[in-house]
């Protein structure tokens, strides 16, 4: 049971400050290391935490 980010079919990610995206594209970029890249969908949002700049839910396959 179980799965790894090589099996990530689709993201979704909110940041509280569309700004932020480039930052956040960088370490993305650094975790999938340009490989295994799910679709993606990047919007602005306020979260249910103040103190998260960035929610991420991930959808992989086994």
């Amino acid at each position: 049971c179980g799965t790894d980010k090589s099996k990530a079919v689709s993201a979704m990610i909110w940041v509280t400050d569309i700004r932020h995206r480039d930052a956040m594209n960088e370490v993305w970029f650094e975790w999938t290391a340009g490989q295994n890249m799910p679709v993606r969908a990047c919007v602005e949002a306020a979260l249910a935490d103040p103190k998260l700049l960035v929610e991420i839910q991930i959808t992989a396959t086994k």
